[in-house]
């Protein structure tokens, strides 16, 4: 089933989450990694840095070494700040972070260094928790992503959300809809359904992030709880 938004053709995955299966990626180079590592030095991302990586760290498993993969880093402020120590000791004993991009130019950022994994060698079974922040919307695939996550790990979303679901076509003028970007539109409990239905069990969902500045961004934590 289909649903117009202005002149392009969405199809349901659920009855509040969509997907645009035609048009064309942009491209992720230098200039799209210069634009986002501009935007890293403002305070509202050094805040959601500090939220992110506390609230990633908060499902990892006491008395465990944990590593956290950020899928889709970018040049991974999290990593960033946390080599740099603005955010305290590296590897505080709560878990070991790497990242990984299809963006191969991140493996040239000197903080990546040792940190940084082929996204085509990513194995995301070895990874206690995984955070796609500012991600999943963007991967036409991911629903063979989610697959390869191990049963009891934890996966961490940071995702835009549309909730007036009533009103699709106003979505055309929302500060998320980005043709060629974002592939994925849905509500939160289009996204929830989804993942519940990819093998995923909710263990939190909240809007910190827009209480931070990030306009309708929602964040949720799952645990996969079977293969499917």
């Amino acid at each position: 089933m289909n649903v117009m938004i202005g002149r392009e053709s969405y199809h349901h995955i659920n009855a509040e989450l969509v997907i645009d299966k035609l048009s064309h990626s942009i491209m992720y180079g230098q200039e799209y990694l210069d634009v986002y590592e501009a935007l890293g030095h403002s305070v509202m991302s050094m805040k959601l840095c500090q939220w992110r990586r506390a609230y990633a760290e908060s499902w990892c498993d006491d008395g465990a070494e944990n590593i956290i993969l950020d899928f889709g880093c970018g040049y991974s402020p999290i990593i960033k700040q946390m080599t740099e120590g603005a955010l305290g000791q590296w590897n505080s004993g709560l878990a070991n972070w790497f990242g990984t991009d299809c963006n191969e130019l991140v493996a040239e950022v000197p903080h990546m260094n040792g940190r940084w994994i082929l996204v085509d060698e990513v194995n995301l079974k070895t990874f206690d928790v995984i955070c796609f922040f500012d991600v999943i919307e963007h991967l036409r695939d991911y629903r063979s992503i989610l697959k390869q996550v191990a049963v009891g790990s934890a996966i961490v979303i940071t995702v835009p959300c549309w909730e007036d679901w009533d009103n699709i076509n106003d979505i055309q003028s929302w500060l998320h809809f980005k043709p060629g970007e974002h592939f994925l539109y849905g509500s939160s409990k289009g996204w929830i359904l989804e993942m519940l239905n990819r093998g995923f069990e909710l263990i939190d969902h909240n809007t910190h992030e827009t209480a931070l500045g990030r306009l309708d961004s929602h964040t949720m934590a799952f645990k996969k709880v079977r293969n499917a």
